[in-house]
């Protein structure tokens, strides 16, 4: 099988679909047997702890912000004059 550096540099700007499908599969071989699949999956993991962690109270905040909001939302668009949204004008036909 073709190394996915080569595959990469024949396939160039157009490839044909064969040789697409050819370099992903090379490319995902080569990622599962270096063991970089599974650290690549660690790390991000790793990384999405702590940005949950870091940004929790933000988030938390925007979604109590988004509920609370909602009553009002409901209240505004249950009043909402319809002849608010006519785009003709009267009397113009």
């Amino acid at each position: 099988m073709h190394s996915p550096q080569r595959l990469r540099a024949a396939l160039g700007d157009s490839a044909p679909e064969a040789k697409e499908i050819e370099y992903a599969v090379a490319e995902a071989a080569c990622a599962v047997g270096s063991g970089l699949a599974e650290v690549a999956t660690d790390a991000e993991e790793r990384h999405l702890a702590q940005v949950r962690e870091q940004y929790l109270a933000d988030v938390i905040n925007a979604r109590r912000m988004r509920l609370a909001a909602l009553p009002e939302a409901n209240r505004i668009v249950r009043d909402e004059d319809p002849s608010r949204h006519n785009t003709h004008k009267r009397g113009t036909r």
